[in-house]
């Protein structure tokens, strides 16, 4: 289970945003599927909290599927800025690059590289048969 707040001006600068996930483990196990791996050097945000739980249950191990951690924590916190763009009636490409970070603000060092910025540029707009995140037009 996952939980994505972002609180953002009315011009869509992020100023907080928290990321809660739970996952399950068998009793015996120490599983921890990463969701917040991704989350602090993503976008620039002044307020940051990512916060995690492990729920014990009587099921088989876990592991990754898909791909670790990052792949359904990233899939979270986009849906939630699709969503904000949606509510701010800005273009979701524009929010994201507005929100484009200049360093890995965690750790206070410039990106070896990074080329999300080029690659949000390159990617389609929302077509006009798309009404709202998640929704398709008839």
């Amino acid at each position: 289970m996952q939980r994505v707040r972002l609180g953002a001006t009315p011009a869509g600068k992020l100023l907080a945003l928290r990321h809660d996930y739970v996952n399950h483990s068998a009793i015996l196990d120490d599983y921890h599927e990463n969701c917040g791996e991704a989350t602090p050097y993503l976008y620039s945000v002044p307020n940051l909290t990512i916060a995690h739980s492990l729920v014990r249950r009587n099921v088989g191990n876990p592991t990754s599927m898909r791909g670790p951690g990052a792949v359904p924590g990233l899939f979270a916190t986009e849906s939630a800025l699709d969503e904000l763009a949606y509510r701010l009636k800005i273009d979701p490409i524009e929010l994201r690059i507005l929100n484009e970070p200049k360093i890995d603000e965690g750790l206070g060092i410039p990106f070896s590289s990074r080329h999300l910025l080029e690659c949000t540029r390159r990617a389609p707009r929302p077509s006009a048969g798309r009404s709202e995140p998640g929704r398709w037009a008839r």
